[in-house]
């Protein structure tokens, strides 16, 4: 098994070459040459590709411990779904999943026939197969997993536990999706520069990858933080560790990338920030590999050392040089404005009141930036301290909060703005305001917290200016159809990134905790809430001892529901593994962690997070949002100028 998946990983090289190498001896050729061997050769690749992984999988699910990738994170009792899921749980696995995603991608490009005119098709296929051809080398060389043990173990080590869970199953897929997807605006700009195309012809056709790519790296972040916050234990969801803020980092400039789109297509503003944000994305999911894998930074979510990482930042490096060469050698195509004859100089007075349009934007980038280089500069600290001086400086949350927390309220005030921009202006303004105004005057006399109080409020106005544009619109037709989509679009995207905010503010700000020691049958309040204990729950099993604990909650005498946790030892595991409960409710959840137990007591820690829930709904707008754009059906995209 394990000599097959290494010979199909060999197949897939010599087919990423092929499509490599004839698609640039074609192109380059003068005659008119056919395309259909180099397409039969990619579709071929992608079903190499496909057999290893499903050699993998079948080697998990058939409990071939010859493999050593598979004795690693498997064994013998693990329950099927998480045999699959385990697949990506190590470097070499996660690096397969990438290579079959990026695949499934480039044969999506293969099959469309709206990329056949000019051959647009093999012209981003090859790009994307030279990005391909280096993954499937770093799999053969590098980092297999196929590598196998002599003797074979008769059971293997087993998944951590934290990593058994729905989250995990779903989260690496969905935010490797997202890096792939970052590929192909990439590839198009790669391409599209290469020939001298006019940019705004390969930016129309990267628009529809970059919001996949947007929508796949939020899910990604988003289910990220729900299993940190369901399984980690600590009830946080955040934590600006390094691999967490690797992810972020690329969503900041696609974030910035999609805004930029909007911006007027007379100004080389929109082309040029859109490459250099186009080169940024791609490179900074390459940083984060390098950060992931490497292990030259400490975290929960890094794999081991290896080579494998400083493999990424030579790749990296690859991609910056490529980059850079095509900013400065078609510079005219980024700066110049086609067809008109007009310097910078000539678009350099336009859009520069921020409260314009174009000058949102601008102000709104450029406060996504500031974000994303406070972000990066906390996140190597501990690179260059080490590098300088030999000691290890790492900066915590409070330097990441006092630096990108007021940043994101310029954000939330800017999208607040937005249907400012058209109609009347003052009549959409009073009621937000006032909203806003109240909402901030009832949480500086409940909290005193001047920072959340303005959140709340600035989060408050954004709603209401959005919630408002949209009923004048429908009041005006008495159709929800009247509403343009790509408005209707941006503005659920909108309203669901102000619920996720709010969501960050009230349970960051406004949540509660407390330790308690009780004995079974006591009964104690917290949070304006009463929880009744039972008793301690003891279990013995081959291999296991739990210990468990269940509270029935009360509020106002009625009975609310039951929430549990529980501690399992294992000889397997230095370290106990706890399973969280957690009581949801609209407003707000409670959040129950067993902590101890000693003879006489049992002692719990309770927290309380108000709003959590509106990060979850949040996202789900946001993802609402960006399928309403995207559902007009898509013009026959093409490079030809």
């Amino acid at each position: 098994m394990a000599e097959s998946g290494v010979v199909m990983l060999c197949v897939a090289l010599g087919l990423c070459l092929y499509v490599v190498i004839g698609s640039a001896v074609k192109l380059r050729s003068q005659k008119q040459a056919k395309f259909d061997d180099v397409r039969w050769a990619a579709r071929l690749s992608v079903l190499a590709v496909t057999g290893a992984v499903v050699i993998l999988f079948w080697a998990f699910l058939t409990d071939n411990f010859r493999l050593a990738y598979v004795a690693q994170y498997s064994e013998s009792s693990l329950h099927p779904i998480y045999k699959i899921s385990a697949l990506w749980a190590g470097q070499s696995g996660s690096l397969l999943l990438w290579l079959f995603i990026i695949s499934l991608v480039s044969l999506g490009l293969n099959l469309s026939t709206g990329y056949r005119s000019d051959n647009v098709d093999i012209k981003i296929g090859l790009v994307v197969h030279l990005i391909q051809t280096c993954f499937i080398v770093l799999l053969l060389f590098i980092s297999s997993p196929f590598k196998t043990i002599i003797p074979a173990p008769p059971n293997g080590s087993g998944l951590n536990p934290m990593l058994q869970s729905f989250g995990m199953v779903v989260h690496p897929p969905i935010l490797f999706l997202g890096y792939s997807l970052v590929l192909v605006p990439f590839a198009f700009a790669v391409v599209g520069l290469s020939q001298r195309k006019a940019a705004d012809v390969w930016l129309q056709a990267s628009r529809p990858w970059v919001l996949g790519a947007w929508v796949a790296l939020t899910a990604g972040i988003v289910t990220g933080g729900h299993w940190a916050y369901t399984e980690l234990g600590w009830g946080g969801y955040w934590a600006w560790d390094p691999v967490e803020n690797a992810s972020l980092l690329p969503w900041l400039t696609l974030t910035a990338l999609i805004h930029t789109f909007f911006l007027p297509h007379t100004g080389w503003q929109k082309r040029l920030w859109s490459y250099v944000l186009i080169l940024s994305s791609f490179g900074l999911t390459l940083f984060g590999s390098f950060l992931t894998r490497s292990g030259v930074l400490d975290s929960v979510h890094a794999f081991a050392h290896g080579l494998l990482g400083y493999a990424f930042l030579i790749l990296l490096a690859v991609v910056v040089i490529v980059g850079l060469y095509l900013l400065f050698s078609r510079r005219r195509l980024l700066l110049d404005v086609p067809g008109c004859g007009q310097s910078i100089s000539s678009h350099s007075g336009r859009g520069r009141h921020w409260w314009t349009r174009s000058g949102s934007i601008i102000v709104g980038n450029t406060a996504l930036l500031m974000i994303l280089a406070a972000v990066l500069i906390g996140t190597i600290t501990p690179l260059i301290s080490r590098a300088a001086g030999g000691r290890e400086m790492v900066l915590g949350e409070d330097y990441y909060n006092s630096a990108a927390v007021p940043l994101f309220l310029v954000l939330i005030f800017l999208m607040g703005i937005t249907p400012l921009w058209q109609g009347n202006r003052l009549l959409k303004l009073v009621v937000p305001a006032c909203a806003g105004a109240v909402v901030f005057a009832v949480g500086m006399a409940r909290s005193s917290h001047l920072l959340a109080s303005i959140n709340f409020a600035m989060g408050t106005f954004a709603l209401f200016t959005h919630l408002g544009d949209l009923v004048l619109d429908w009041l005006k037709s008495r159709k929800l159809t009247a509403i343009p989509k790509r408005k209707a679009g941006a503005y659920l995207v909108h309203l669901g990134i102000v619920l996720i905010a709010l969501g960050i503010n009230g349970s960051s700000v406004l949540n509660e905790e407390t330790l308690v020691s009780v004995k079974p049958g006591e009964i104690f309040q917290f949070g304006g809430y009463e929880f009744r204990f039972g008793d301690v729950l003891d279990e013995w099993t081959d291999r296991e001892y739990i210990v468990s604990g269940t509270l029935a909650v009360y509020k106002d005498d009625r009975y609310i529901g039951k929430i549990s946790s529980k501690k399992t030892f294992t000889d397997v595991q230095k370290s106990p593994y706890t399973d969280i409960g957690i009581l949801s409710r609209f407003t707000e959840d409670l959040y129950l962690n067993l902590a101890g137990r000693t003879p006489e007591f049992v002692q719990f820690h309770i927290q309380r997070f108000p709003l959590i829930n509106s990060i979850w709904i949040g996202a789900y707008i946001c993802y609402l949002g960006i399928l309403v754009i995207l559902a007009p059906a898509r013009k026959k995209l093409s490079l030809a100028g």
